[in-house]
């Protein structure tokens, strides 16, 4: 991933992270000073390569946003969930992740 497409991802993340300041304060499993950010995708299976690289730019963006220091003065984790690219499990993962804390979800 290039510099100039690092920048519109992190954009996006940031928005998603302040859209969610709502469901932050509801997450019951997430501390309170942290962010959980999600990237759902095809880890493994016939797209993996896709998923893979997606994962990584996300990686990158969440790294770059850790290394500032945070988002909104909190902590930012990142958590990867495998859909194989199988709609009929894209459901249960996604429910999964919100579980988990997630208050943005990044994807195909």
């Amino acid at each position: 991933m290039t510099p100039k497409l690092a920048s519109p991802l992190l954009a996006v993340v940031a928005i998603a992270v302040v859209a969610s300041g709502g469901f932050l304060a509801a997450s019951a499993t997430a501390a309170p000073q942290s962010i959980v950010i999600a990237y759902e995708g095809p880890l493994s299976g016939p797209q993996a390569n896709n998923g893979i690289d997606m994962y990584r730019g996300v990686k990158l963006a969440v790294d770059q946003v850790k290394a500032k220091g945070g988002a909104l003065g909190r902590k930012v984790f990142l958590i990867k969930a495998d859909d194989r690219a199988n709609p009929d499990l894209a459901l249960t993962v996604a429910l999964q992740v919100k579980a988990a804390g997630a208050v943005a979800v990044v994807g195909p």
